[in-house]
């Protein structure tokens, strides 16, 4: 029996958590018998990471005035309309509400197919996260997300299913100057809290800060730490497409604002590498145990950051063991997930 996935995407921006989550989902439905392909309502503004992926990208002008936005709501629905009769899925999973709502619209043209949300920001991140109630199931990549799906819409089932991360080799705790060093995996973007991060250094005078991304703000982060005195001890490194084959440092430091379950945290544990987080919304809080594998401070607070690094350098606090580490996130292996997605789509599947 031929078994379709067809997962539905907003805008992204090509190199984002997300991106590495359904790359890691396309693998395991593809050696579990089923056909995975991704439809992207927007072009990204990187593509490369569709390579090997079965994709349509419709890349719908969208105006300014609300015919103009009316017109772009219709192509979108033809569109879609369109991949979906070709593609004849089982499954539907959507990943914002408003392709939960253009999937449900879809299916009134007597397509028969169950749809479920995936969503992979805060809930109060979405302006109209009513329309998540179309969907007939929700998937939730972390239990915070999971318990305000629960709220919202307590009729509909809403199954926990986190992203998860393979077996991967230990990276190599240090540098090669003997240095502390700390590393920022990520999008140079006002969410992800950049600025915290080189701030830190203040106070946290003998670490060094490697920064692995891209985005709108990297001039501005730059002129920060030349701001501040500390350029001599920022790194700023660009995108690489595996970050991890070039690590160097003592731990990764991830000082967002809000998150919803982050993908790069999930790498850097499976690695061995202790994590540094902001306590906020709603991921780093589920993966990380201070101690254990690493260590949260209030967001936005660069002071307790450079507390915590302060301690590490002094010993303060002794970084975990990397198979402690590793031991701390079982429950994100791709053996313990995949195995509930599977049971979850083959049960409904019989049911259509």
């Amino acid at each position: 029996m031929d078994k379709r996935v067809l997962f539905v995407l907003g805008t992204i921006s090509g190199r984002g958590g997300i991106e590495s989550a359904l790359k890691q989902w396309f693998q395991a439905l593809e050696q579990n018998g089923y056909t995975p392909t991704v439809v992207l309502l927007d072009r990204p503004h990187y593509t490369d990471w569709l390579d090997g992926f079965e994709h349509k990208i419709l890349d719908i002008k969208v105006g300014k005035n609300a015919i103009q936005k009316l017109l772009a709501l219709r192509k979108y629905e033809v569109g879609l309309l369109r991949v979906i009769r070709t593609f004849n899925p089982d499954w539907v999973i959507a990943t914002t509400p408003f392709t939960v709502f253009l999937c449900q619209h879809c299916r009134k043209r007597r397509l028969n197919f169950r749809l479920a949300s995936w969503i992979h920001w805060p809930m109060d991140r979405f302006p109209r996260k009513k329309l998540l109630a179309y969907a007939d199931m929700h998937f939730a990549i972390g239990r915070g997300i999971r318990d305000d799906l629960v709220r919202h819409f307590p009729d509909k089932p809403v199954t926990l299913m986190p992203n998860f991360v393979k077996e991967a080799p230990d990276a190599r705790i240090g540098t090669d100057d003997g240095r502390y060093g700390m590393t920022f995996i990520g999008r140079l973007e006002q969410e992800k809290r950049v600025d915290v991060a080189i701030r830190s250094l203040l106070r946290a005078e003998h670490w060094h800060l490697r920064i692995i991304g891209d985005g709108s703000l990297g001039c501005r982060l730059r002129e920060l730490a030349s701001q501040l005195g500390v350029e001599d001890r920022v790194s700023f490194m660009g995108w690489q497409d595996d970050p991890w084959e070039s690590w160097a440092g003592q731990a990764l430091v991830l000082t967002s604002d809000y998150e919803a379950m982050p993908f790069t945290i999930l790498e850097a544990l499976s690695r061995g590498i202790p994590v540094l987080a902001t306590d906020c919304d709603f991921g780093p809080r589920e993966l990380i145990v201070p101690g254990a594998n690493g260590w949260l401070v209030p967001v936005g607070s660069y002071d307790a950051l450079s507390s915590v690094l302060i301690d590490i350098e002094l010993g303060r606090k002794r970084l975990p063991p990397p198979e402690d580490i590793r031991a701390s996130i079982k429950e994100y292996s791709a053996s313990f997930v995949v195995p509930k997605l599977l049971e979850v789509l083959e049960s409904s599947i019989t049911q259509v």
